[in-house]
């Protein structure tokens, strides 16, 4: 009885593991993830447009571009998520150096960012093919403290996380080579 009992107790705390590694109860929408619990807000419309309009007076071109704010849940702030999207026209030559991190710098430390309470912000630019090669996110204080130049570049890239798509990546840097 005591080896069919411990059995049990294993089994469970196998299977427990298992549905927890694979995330199994926010698939089946049991629990929300993190990051839904995080951001379940409504996307604030009008602070995206005052983001996107000051990024246009600085010379990043707007079309494909999409702006969205969405406040945090639980806390007070927001999130800037910007989308430089190719397939809708956006071109990362007709934009200035490192539009990215220009990008970036401006959506943490302009008048619009300040009044809607950003603290962090992320960048996603996404090829001709509408598939994501690089997204970027840091928090604003980290952002502003380099754009300050309080901290430099080696600095400021430690508190940047990121994901790559290299396949398309690479892709992308042949046909631009060609």
């Amino acid at each position: 009885m005591g080896k069919k009992i411990f059995l049990l107790i294993l089994l469970i705390v196998i299977i427990v593991g298992v549905s927890i590694f694979f995330k199994i109860p926010e698939r089946l929408g049991i629990i929300k993830s993190p990051t839904e619990q995080l951001l379940s807000q409504t996307p604030d419309p009008d602070a995206a447009k005052k983001l996107t309009e000051e990024l246009k007076k600085t010379g990043i071109s707007t079309q494909g571009l999409k702006v969205y704010v969405i406040p945090y849940k639980e806390r007070e702030g927001s999130l800037a998520f910007a989308v430089l999207n190719a397939s809708e026209g956006f071109n990362l030559q007709n934009s200035g150096n490192d539009v990215i991190m220009n990008s970036m710098k401006l959506l943490a430390v302009s008048n619009a960012a300040k009044q809607n309470h950003i603290q962090r912000v992320a960048v996603d630019y996404r090829n001709k093919d509408g598939k994501s090669l690089i997204t970027l996110t840091a928090s604003t204080e980290a952002i502003s403290s380099f754009a300050l130049g309080k901290i430099n570049q080696e600095q400021f890239m430690k508190e940047v996380e990121g994901m790559f798509n290299l396949p398309e990546l690479i892709k992308e840097a042949k046909e631009v080579l060609k």
